[in-house]
Order: C-alpha cells, then sequence, then structure tokens
C-alpha cells in the first residue's frame, strides 16, 4: 500500500490508497475502534489480475490489505450482528462479450464473514449469492433493520435495480425497480417508515438522479420522479449521520465525474441543501461511499483522478466546522 499519511483520525485529514495502477469502488463499515475498507485494485480495468482488497484502519495505522483473488471486483463491506461481512463479484466470461467492461454482466456473487486481528482474515468458506446468469452486481452497502437486513443490488444487463432481504446465507430477491428507466447502483436509505432510493441512470434526455420510495419496507417500489442531485452515468452514496443525511454526489451538470461533493439531504423529495454543500474534488472523483464508525465520526471514500482511493475521516468537531463554513 502505498502514499499512506499518518495520524488520520485528525481534523479534516485526507489520506490516499492504492495496491496497484487502478483502484476504484471503495466500500466502507464500522468495526471496533475503526472502519475496514475494500476496493479493487489491479493494473487496469477489468484485467485478469484485477483483485479485491481489503484492510483494516484504526487509530492512525492500516493493516496488511488482504488480496482476495484474481477477477474479482465490486466489493461491499458490512456488520451485521457484530459480525463483519464481505460481498465482491467474480468475472465468469461465460456469455457473448465485445468489450472487457462486458465482464460485468458475468459475474458471480460471493459473500463471506471477515474479522481483523489487526489482518483482515477470512472466515469458512464463502458462499454464492448470485449466479452469473442472474447478472448481478452490489455497488452500495445494506440497510441493516431489527428483521431483515436490505441489500440493494442492481441487473448489469437489464438495467434494473434489485433488492434482496434476509440475512447471511438466506437472502431472497423481493423487488425490482427502474427497468423502464435504466437505473443501477441504487443506494437506499431510511426515514420515518419510509425507504427511499437515488440511482445511477444514464442521461436519456434526464440529467438528475431518479428517486424511488417504498413503504412496505422495500417489497414494492414507486417513481417519486427526478431528485435535485445532478447524476448523467455517476453512482453516488447516502448514510445517516448526526440526525442528517450526508450525500456523495458529482454535482455537476455533465457526464464527467468531476465536483466530486458533499452535501446535507432536504425533505421531502431528495433535494440537496441549497448552502451546505462542499466541493471535496473539483477534479475527477467518482463511486463514493460513507460510514460512520462507532466513536461518531464519518468516514467518505471515492476514487480520485490518479485511480487511488481518496479518503477522508471528520470527527464532530470536523462535521460542525464544515456547516458553519458551508
Amino acid at each position: 500500500m502505498k502514499n499512506w499519511l499518518p495520524s488520520i483520525f485528525a481534523v479534516d485529514k485526507q489520506i490516499s490508497i492504492c495496491a496497484d495502477a487502478f483502484n476504484h469502488c471503495s466500500s466502507l463499515c464500522p468495526s471496533e475502534s475503526g472502519v475496514i475498507l475494500a476496493w479493487y485494485s489491479g493494473s487496469g480495468e477489468c484485467q485478469d489480475d484485477q483483485s479485491v482488497y481489503i484492510t483494516y484502519l484504526s487509530q492512525g495505522k492500516s493493516s496488511t490489505p488482504l488480496r482476495i483473488g484474481d477477477k474479482t471486483g465490486n466489493p461491499i463491506v458490512w456488520r451485521e450482528d457484530n459480525k463483519n461481512w464481505l460481498l465482491w463479484s467474480k468475472f465468469e466470461d461465460d456469455g457473448p462479450m465485445t468489450s472487457l467492461a462486458q465482464r460485468w454482466r458475468y459475474c458471480s456473487l460471493w459473500v463471506q464473514q471477515i474479522k481483523h486481528t489487526p489482518n483482515i482474515e477470512l472466515i469458512g468458506e464463502p458462499q454464492r449469492l448470485a449466479k452469473s446468469s442472474d447478472h448481478l452486481l452490489a455497488r452500495t452497502g445494506p440497510l441493516i433493520q431489527p428483521k431483515t437486513t436490505i441489500l440493494p443490488l442492481y441487473d448489469e444487463i437489464n438495467r434494473e435495480c434489485v433488492v434482496y432481504q434476509g440475512s447471511i446465507g438466506e437472502f431472497n430477491e423481493t423487488s425490482r425497480f427502474g427497468g423502464t428507466n435504466h437505473i443501477i447502483q441504487p443506494t437506499i436509505w431510511l426515514e420515518g417508515r419510509r425507504l427511499h432510493s437515488l440511482s445511477r441512470n444514464f442521461g436519456n434526455g434526464r440529467h438528475r438522479s431518479l428517486y424511488y420510495f417504498s413503504d412496505d419496507y422495500g417489497h414494492s417500489w414507486k417513481f417519486g420522479g427526478l431528485s435535485h442531485f445532478w447524476n448523467i452515468n455517476n453512482s453516488l452514496a447516502i448514510c445517516r449521520y448526526r440526525k442528517r443525511h450526508v450525500a456523495l454526489w458529482n454535482n455537476i451538470d455533465s457526464q464527467y465525474r468531476k465536483n466530486m461533493s458533499i452535501g446535507v439531504v432536504e425533505w421531502v423529495d431528495a433535494v440537496p441543501h441549497p448552502h451546505l454543500i462542499q466541493i471535496l474534488n473539483k477534479e475527477h472523483g467518482s463511486y463514493p461511499c460513507v460510514c460512520v464508525s462507532d466513536d461518531g465520526s464519518l468516514h467518505f471514500a471515492y476514487t480520485n483522478h490518479l485511480r487511488q482511493i481518496e479518503y477522508y475521516v471528520w470527527n464532530s468537531a470536523a462535521f460542525n466546522k464544515y456547516l458553519k463554513r458551508s
């Protein structure tokens, strides 16, 4: 791991993380006194040497990254029942393709328990969540509820959002939405008894993320219209922090992945607060992720213009400073 700066748990600190030349698609989840970070890296996008990597970050130190293996990608990590879990995809290459990027169409999905001591270790054997013929991928972490875990996925070929629910070893598909609008990579959050979702679109004359909601905990979804978040072919992420919902997205009316920004979400129809938006990176920034650690710090990351994972930690003082400055 390169470019590791010391003392990351300080106000407005940031670091850049890389394992190989190309680093992308990070995911974060809390664990004990720190967070687990997963991403994929290789000599290039969709090359055979592309692999998921996982590290544990705590008190200004990082564990030695664990490499999952060739042809793996799109990891997400989460904590459920005080255990940490990793989901990743694996290229199966068992369908027609005309480009390397189409390897994403034919991936199996796998889930496995992980722990850190402090280095990341795999526990037991991986369980297959989906076959390559399902064409499913993950992007954002699940929503953990008292009786079920809501896992957002998406169909890479049919360009629709897919929701699985259950627990480890017992996940089942419960709903799909957005197929007629061609959207993928949903981020899902809860406000009251309503689930909300914003997703990546592909333009088609619409330059904002499409908003969907569910009043039956994800078993059915209704189209709520265009949100106020710019989105032309970009991933975005939202999580709850200090009684607010924080969003990371490309705040630009363009297909170019610039102006990676953090902002506070207003209600009811998914509106970014106009005075609470801060640009993190005016250059290239993509595929953000965000989580809250047990000590109340906000952790977020995205892929920067150097194709490294740019990672931030804001404690409550830093977040309050952001609110005042914005």
